[in-house]
């Protein structure tokens, strides 16, 4: 997509990807220094295990709208992942002993998956960075907007290929017509910039009544480019 950095929709899923190579290979490394020589069956079914979970957890969702279509499609790329795994662990089947190595094996992939899912959590936050909530948690839409509105005076054109991918994961809203009405007053289209801004009020009102919240006078900021572009002052507005 025209405007949008496609190379931030791959990091999720080169996560996913670095932990069904990463943690086999880490345990099998790291497993001669710490167990014994007859643990190595273990240690290949325990990486595995770990894997797996690490897999899991870090492919689910990572394929973002830049991408796919769905989220759904997200599960299709972890069953890959799961039988590359399932054919790196499966090349020397022995017996399982001691039980104890297994466990030691699959715990560097619970850290794993543990460490990428608490740094998702972190950069979804509504504080975060949007770009690493984009990267990390590509279905997040609060950050394909906060981006868009971190770039709408500056570059228009990234702005709206983020609002497209954003209107992917949640069509229609009325934040996404206070940005268009943004991007609008930055084209110097102010007519169409107020027909938006007007939109967005009307949906903003709709949005509050079906949730049963209170509508709150001023609660829809005009946008700060349909202000200084289009003549709009503090004080009343002249639709």
């Amino acid at each position: 997509m025209a405007g949008f950095p496609i190379e931030e929709a791959f990091v999720a899923p080169a996560l996913a990807l670095v932990a069904a190579l990463g943690v086999p290979y880490l345990t099998r490394k790291l497993a001669p220094h710490v167990l014994p020589k007859e643990s190595e069956a273990a240690v290949r079914v325990g990486g595995a295990i770990g894997a797996s979970v690490a897999v899991i957890a870090l492919g689910a969702g990572s394929l973002g709208p830049a991408l796919v279509s769905s989220p759904s499609w997200s599960w299709a790329y972890v069953a890959g992942l799961l039988l590359l795994v399932a054919a790196d662990t499966s090349r020397r089947p022995r017996a399982l002993r001691p039980g104890g190595a297994v466990l030691a094996a699959a715990g560097v992939g619970l850290a794993f998956a543990l460490g990428g899912l608490a740094a998702r959590r972190i950069a979804s936050q509504p504080d975060g960075d949007a770009w690493w909530s984009i990267r990390l948690a590509p279905w997040n839409v609060a950050a394909y907007r906060a981006a868009a509105w971190e770039l709408a005076a500056e570059s228009p054109e990234r702005a709206t290929a983020l609002l497209e991918l954003a209107e992917r994961v949640e069509p229609g809203g009325s934040e996404t017509l206070r940005l268009r009405a943004e991007l609008a007053a930055v084209g110097g289209d102010c007519e169409e910039a107020r027909r938006l801004y007007r939109r967005a009020i009307e949906e903003h009102a709709r949005e509050a009544l079906e949730a049963w919240e209170r509508l709150e006078l001023g609660a829809l900021p005009v946008p700060e480019q349909l202000t200084l572009r289009c003549g709009l002052r503090d004080g009343p507005l002249d639709w």
